[in-house]
């Protein structure tokens, strides 16, 4: 029976130290080290109460963003394909105000083909039991999409 093999450290690092630097070297042989993702701003149109009955006119790809004033309205879901719900619609308060009148409803959509569409909203009575109309306002904005 042969006797075992024994080693000083000093041998052990003779031998392994290579060993290593072969394999560091074999994990750097991949290349550089991937290029982070770009994020690209997509364009976006801001309409309001201005644009109400009027026509907008923007390239497939970009956003629309509607800001009404008020804390009641109400958006038709787009019934062509022309437009999604990005952002659904949120309620926020401007800064610096307590007070409801300071309320502005937004919501986002995303232009997806060539085509026409209608942004509808209408604006609710805010007082449960007030006697008021149905609506008390309504919003309408026909979209084109065109090439950009």
């Amino acid at each position: 029976m042969a006797a075992p093999v024994t080693a000083t450290p000093r041998q052990l690092v003779a031998v392994v130290a290579p060993l290593l630097g072969v394999l560091v070297l074999a994990g750097c042989a991949r290349g550089p080290a991937p290029t982070p993702i770009a994020y690209v701003k997509i364009p976006t149109v801001q309409i309001n109460e201005a644009e109400s009955s009027t026509t907008v006119h923007t390239p497939v790809g970009h956003r629309i963003e509607v800001t009404l004033a008020g804390a009641g309205w109400t958006f038709v879901p787009p019934s062509s394909g022309v437009l999604a719900v990005e952002r659904p619609e949120a309620v926020t308060t401007g800064a610096g105000c307590a007070s409801a009148t300071c309320q502005v409803t937004t919501i986002t959509y995303a232009t997806l083909s060539i085509g026409t569409a209608s942004i509808t909203a209408h604006l609710s009575c805010p007082v449960p039991g007030q006697q008021c109309g149905a609506h008390l306002a309504r919003y309408d904005v026909t979209v084109i999409t065109g090439h950009r």
